[in-house]
């Protein structure tokens, strides 16, 4: 089938199709319900019989397999000229974007120097000020303890602040994005042994374990783990 052509369907084609499947279907569904396993015989009946419901699971997949196909073909085109097509608006603002980053975190930087800057003088401000009337007290005959112990339960004036350091631009705004990294899993792990709070942080490899439960079956041993085996019927289509 070529790349992106599409089999020509419609919904009541594929309603068609369901129904006439649907009746066929009830009908082996009946004759299962029916079957009976008492001997030999009838047990190779019985597989034989659910041969013929692969063969016809197998007529119906292979039925609707080329419209399944046409479709992802169609929409693996779709979504490969809607990415093309927007491709060059995601460049644009990826640019944009680290330019207002880079100019927000220089301006930010730059805010907080400057607050730092006005903080020390007005702490210097203050400490002159409370000198000179610690001063004072003194000459008024206040002990300088008690001087210095009411300049001590004045509070202090509130820090400067300056406002924002970009302006506000509606319908744009900042978020911050945080991750962790895990740079020493046996820490971890050993961090997690002493606070089982926390065990849900270590998530099993399943995969890893059925694995494992697949190479070593009934010798498969491990603290915390049990293996599992489910027998199933398998077979073929013909």
């Amino acid at each position: 089938m070529p790349e992106g052509k599409v089999i020509p369907f419609n919904e009541a084609s594929l309603e068609i199709i369901e129904r006439r499947a649907q009746t066929e279907g009830s009908v082996v569904v009946q004759e299962a319900t029916r079957l009976e396993i008492e001997d030999s015989r009838s047990y190779v009946s019985a597989g034989e019989f659910r041969k013929e419901i692969n063969r016809r699971d197998a007529a119906l997949e292979a039925e609707f397999k080329p419209i399944k196909q046409s479709l992802d073909a169609a929409k693996r085109k779709v979504l490969d000229f809607e990415k093309k097509a927007r491709g060059p608006l995601a460049e644009a603002r990826g640019i944009v974007d680290s330019k207002i980053l880079a100019y927000e975190e220089a301006a930010e930087r730059e805010r907080q120097a400057e607050e730092a800057k006005l903080r020390e003088a007005a702490r210097k401000a203050d400490e002159e000020r409370r000198i000179r009337e610690a001063e004072e007290m003194v000459k008024e005959g206040v002990s300088q303890e008690d001087a210095l112990a009411a300049l001590d339960a004045t509070p202090p004036p509130p820090a400067p602040s300056l406002g924002p350091a970009v302006p506000k631009v509606m319908g744009m705004s900042f978020r911050e994005v945080w991750s962790a990294e895990v740079l020493d899993l046996h820490s971890l792990i050993c961090h997690v042994a002493m606070h089982p709070e926390l065990v849900n942080l270590l998530t099993p490899s399943e995969s890893g374990l059925n694995a494992m439960a697949r190479a070593q079956k009934g010798a498969f041993n491990l603290p915390g783990v049990r293996a599992l085996c489910e027998r199933k019927v398998a077979g073929s289509r013909t």
